[in-house]
């Protein structure tokens, strides 16, 4: 019977998972397979790994799969499996668990429910150009915006976006170095990041 540990934060970055594992039957098991998959990621494949050691009669053990998970960003189910061929009961074998992933996104739920989110820019610190990507659930107009430390206006921009995930260039090589601050807005929302300016 697996368990996910509850301790463990699920972000958007390479991770391992770990699962652990209850004999309940009555007598010892071992040399069985484990699985792990996002379940409504259609694009993520299984991944499988071997139990090797023993597991006594009511012992459990936390086992780490070696393949590790690159989350995705928001919501996602991680389930898991043991294979236990000798197994009578499989009403334990399988857990789910849904977590939320994030990693340098600022990200916001809209009125109907679905998300958006505002990457952190890269380079960061930006030296001549920077990168910032964004995603929007469906289409429609976003307003980007660049602001200083003062709240003054340095890019304001408005532009039609289909549905997905997009990239939007900006020059800094003439700003001043330093601390800026820069707006997603979309369906009468608002996402902000921090970006730093630096010279070489």
């Amino acid at each position: 019977s697996p368990k996910f540990d509850d301790t463990t934060t699920f972000i958007s970055k390479e991770l391992s998972v770990t699962v652990r594992i209850k004999n309940y039957s009555d007598s010892a098991i071992s040399n069985f397979q484990l699985e792990y998959i996002l379940l409504n990621w259609s694009y993520y494949q299984p991944k499988i790994d071997t139990f090797t050691n023993t597991l006594n009669v009511g012992d459990s053990i936390d086992f780490t799969f070696t393949k590790k998970i690159h989350c995705p960003i928001m919501y996602y189910t991680l389930q898991a499996i043991v294979k236990l061929n000798t197994d009578i009961n499989h009403g334990n074998d399988t857990i789910r668990r849904t977590y939320f992933g994030y990693n340098d996104y600022t990200v916001i739920q809209t009125s109907k429910g679905n998300y958006f989110w505002l990457g952190q820019n890269r380079p960061n610190p930006a030296i001549s150009q920077a990168q910032i990507d964004y995603f929007i659930p469906t289409e429609g107009i976003i307003e980007f915006r660049l602001y200083n430390v003062l709240g003054e206006t340095i890019i304001a921009n408005s532009t039609s976006a289909t549905a997905g995930k997009h990239t939007i260039n900006v020059n800094t090589d003439k700003l001043a170095a330093g601390v800026y601050y820069y707006t997603l807005h979309f369906n009468n929302q608002q996402a902000t990041q921090r970006m730093i300016i630096g010279r070489r």
